[in-house]
């Protein structure tokens, strides 16, 4: 038997690492693998065909394993490895998406005798001096990757770090649109000017000055109307209702939020003008040929009209993006040569299910490098963030629990 372990922070909302998740777990067990997801957040999975693994949603995987006793790490990792169950397997391998699961990943896999993969799918990196020595020894083992071919050089704060292909990874994520019911197209006003469309989680930086930007367009043609659909959800209600509370006062366009979807109805797809996202999910309606301006996930500038200014997979050319200031004047340069757009056809005959498979295969065949067992002591890692110190004291004295619920009830009180 085969075995594959994810551990990640976040099965609750709809992003493109939970995706990737999904497509790699459906490769896995379409080549034999017996998969299991373990998340941290407490709450319902998004998307239909991961639910399955709602019961290995565990509170502690919230926070670095140094914040509580040995006694409590043991019993987490041991119930981990109860409901494994690994004793008739010949093959197992520990994949983690970000610190807090790579530190825990670490020890399970050390427990484990296996091999732990650190695929980092976050775009925003901080790490302390003992979470970077972690990450340069899973870099030197070659156990160590990011999204962008300059990912691990910024994780570790080293810009003249060699580039190896072994440290990126293809986080396919962009196949989230697809033939399903579409409660979205009745909602649309028929006479509307323009209809534009964006798909990301609602609490990425870029998504409120993106509407304040459409805001001022809208009114600057009060003779027009506009739908603007915004697919996408958050933690918390918090930033739909300043999303709400923006675009009250104009009169001219016509607001749709349906929340998180998946998938996003193809139909409904074609029924817009142009769409305007970010990373994965800007990809994603280019590859249904939509007019797609593409934005910087982190700051929310321009990089461009994919097909026609600039090229998927063009992540490295930040620094020469227009500014979130110059969004009417994209729409403007997209409507003017939206036949001029160049389109590929990833998603034509199962090119893109194949370029995924290709990929995971690479994949795996990283885990199954016969480097020498060796294993990181990350329980000795500790929270160095202001906010999270005291949970170094807390987690041992109180448990999982009282920390947990605490975060819980933080982000209520900021709704």
């Amino acid at each position: 038997m085969k075995v594959y372990v994810f551990i990640t922070l976040n099965l609750c909302t709809m992003h493109g690492a939970n995706m990737y998740l999904y497509n790699k777990e459906q490769y896995l067990l379409k080549h034999g693998y017996k998969v299991y997801i373990y998340s941290a957040e407490q709450g319902e999975i998004l998307i239909p065909g991961l639910r399955k693994y709602q019961r290995y949603q565990k509170m502690h995987l919230r926070f670095y394993p140094g914040c509580f006793r040995k006694s409590t790490v043991d019993k987490v990792l041991n119930d981990m490895i109860s409901e494994i169950g690994i004793s008739e397997c010949d093959e197992i391998v520990v994949e983690s998406t970000n610190m807090y699961s790579a530190l825990w990943g670490e020890l399970l896999a050390a427990k484990l005798k296996c091999k732990h993969m650190v695929f980092i799918l976050q775009e925003n990196f901080g790490y302390a001096p003992a979470e970077k020595d972690y990450l340069r020894f899973k870099l030197a083992r070659h156990e160590l990757a990011g999204i962008t071919q300059s990912s691990v050089a910024k994780m570790l704060g080293d810009e003249n770090l060699p580039f190896d292909r072994s440290m990126r990874i293809g986080a396919f994520c962009n196949n989230t649109v697809d033939e399903c019911e579409d409660t979205i197209s009745s909602q649309l006003s028929p006479t509307a000017n323009l209809t534009i469309g964006t798909i990301g989680r609602l609490d990425k930086g870029y998504v409120l000055p993106m509407v304040r930007q459409l805001k001022d367009l809208f009114l600057s043609h009060p003779q027009r109307t506009y739908n603007l659909v915004v697919i996408g959800g958050t933690r918390s209600d918090r930033q739909q209702k300043e999303i709400r509370k923006l675009l009250q006062p104009v009169k001219n366009v016509n607001l749709i939020m349906p929340g998180a979807l998946f998938p996003v109805p193809v139909s409904f797809v074609n029924r817009c003008d142009l769409f305007i996202s970010a990373a994965g999910a800007a990809v994603a309606t280019y590859y249904q040929k939509r007019p797609t301006i593409n934005l910087n996930p982190k700051l929310g500038d321009i990089i461009g009209i994919y097909g026609l200014t600039c090229r998927i997979r063009q992540y490295e050319l930040y620094s020469s993006n227009a500014p979130l200031t110059d969004l009417e004047k994209t729409i403007d340069l997209l409507l003017e040569k939206k036949d001029e757009i160049e389109y590929v056809d990833d998603m034509v005959n199962g090119d893109y299910q194949q370029k995924m498979d290709t990929e995971f295969a690479r994949q795996l065949s990283l885990a199954k490098q016969t480097d020498r067992p060796e294993y990181y002591h990350t329980a000795s890692i500790l929270f160095t963030k202001k906010a999270y110190k005291p949970y170094n004291f807390l987690g041992k004295v109180f448990g999982a629990k009282p920390l947990y619920w605490s975060i819980v009830a933080a982000r209520k009180a900021l709704k």
